[in-house]
């Protein structure tokens, strides 16, 4: 079943990026199609046309992302995160 309730639409996924402040147009494109190509072959996802309310159609897979910007400082890795260490305020 897909997200929108109907059988045999195939399913639209929803992706959240999670990247720094100030990640340039051209990286954050980069970024959206090669994950989404990824996420679309992986489900087999068909493309489909779709026309908008201007009149022009648009070709979509259906992969919905989101970008949420955080900075590196609020950020960790395994046990690593050096801004948190070096004030004391490190949780075991």
């Amino acid at each position: 079943m897909s997200v929108d309730g109907e059988l045999g639409h195939p399913m639209r996924p929803i992706c959240n990026f999670v990247v720094p402040p100030g990640l340039t147009v051209e990286a954050t494109r980069q970024l959206v199609s090669r994950v989404s190509s990824a996420i679309a072959e992986a489900c087999n996802l068909p493309r489909e046309n779709v026309p908008l309310p201007s009149g022009k159609k648009v070709s979509t897979r259906w992969v919905l992302g989101f970008f949420i910007e955080y900075p590196l400082d609020q950020a960790s890795l395994d046990d690593l995160n050096g801004a948190r260490e070096s004030d004391g305020s490190r949780k075991h």
